[in-house]
């Protein structure tokens, strides 16, 4: 549209002179119809939903392509644990000519995932969702007892992700604590690859982002009792994905919080 009325500027520039040309009237006609079509076909093609990660601290080399494709094979899973997702990612959500059905049938049409130093000024997007990882997306080195001992109960206190609720309202703005879900990684990465690393962490912190998404699509602070939806995360839970269930295996390490109440903050805690 940008286009369109900078056409406009320029045709109101020389109207004076050309008003009464049947020619300038012909081609300025041809030209607005062609910028038009020009905008409303960009329109159609532009993702539906477009989801921005911001990081604080630089990302470690490989971990962006692997956390993308974590993202896309939870979100083409076919669990319906994801399934509000699709709906949303799809319009089904908001837009009652969309079929249910077809939701999820073009996925990578319709979802767009941008690092934040991708976004361009001016980005024109139909739905957002923003990300913040906080802290470093690597495993942490575990200590000497981890890793004589691998299988001692670890808590690690506190959200691994979280969403805040204003006025009843969760807002779209994930936030997912990278040194929490590292500590939890912290033996299952130890003495592994650095490609192994990056996809144990990618696996953890998607599985965070669709937890807390769900949140926001489904606008509800209630957890599940398994699966992706549930209130807190062993390891092996960590990692599954989403068309798989939990297991209740023993618990390796387990992130302990609250669960989402409204504070005075107003802040909904993903408690994993």
């Amino acid at each position: 549209m940008r286009f369109l009325v900078e056409a406009l500027h320029q045709f109101r520039l020389t109207h004076s002179s050309l008003c009464n040309s049947i020619l300038a009237r012909t081609v300025f006609g041809v030209l607005l119809l062609s910028l038009l079509w020009t905008s409303t076909t960009q329109a159609q093609q532009a993702p539906h939903t477009t989801i921005v990660v911001l990081s604080d601290r630089p990302m470690p080399e490989g971990f962006w392509p692997a956390l993308e494709a974590a993202l896309r094979e939870d979100l083409a899973s076919d669990s319906p644990e994801t399934a509000a997702l699709i709906q949303e990612i799809d319009g089904a959500s908001s837009n009652p000519s969309v079929s249910p059905d077809l939701a999820g049938s073009d996925l990578d049409r319709n979802l767009r995932i941008l690092r934040g130093d991708q976004v361009q000024p001016g980005l024109a997007v139909d739905q957002s969702i923003t990300v913040y990882l906080h802290g470093d997306c690597i495993p942490g080195l575990p200590n000497s007892a981890e890793i004589f001992n691998p299988h001692r109960p670890l808590t690690v206190v506190g959200p691994l992700g979280w969403v805040k609720r204003i006025n009843g309202h969760i807002e779209p703005f994930i936030h997912v604590e990278c040194s929490r879900i590292g500590e939890m990684l912290s033996t299952k990465g130890f003495g592994r690859s650095r490609e192994d690393r990056n996809r144990l962490m990618a696996t953890g912190v998607s599985n965070v982002i669709v937890h807390e998404w769900i949140h926001i699509a489904t606008q509800s602070k209630h957890h599940g009792r398994h699966g992706v939806t549930q209130a807190e995360f062993d390891i092996i839970e960590l990692l599954a994905r989403p068309s798989k269930p939990r297991s209740r295996a023993p618990v390796e390490a387990r992130a302990n919080s609250a669960a989402p109440t409204e504070q005075g903050s107003e802040k909904v805690k993903g408690s994993r």
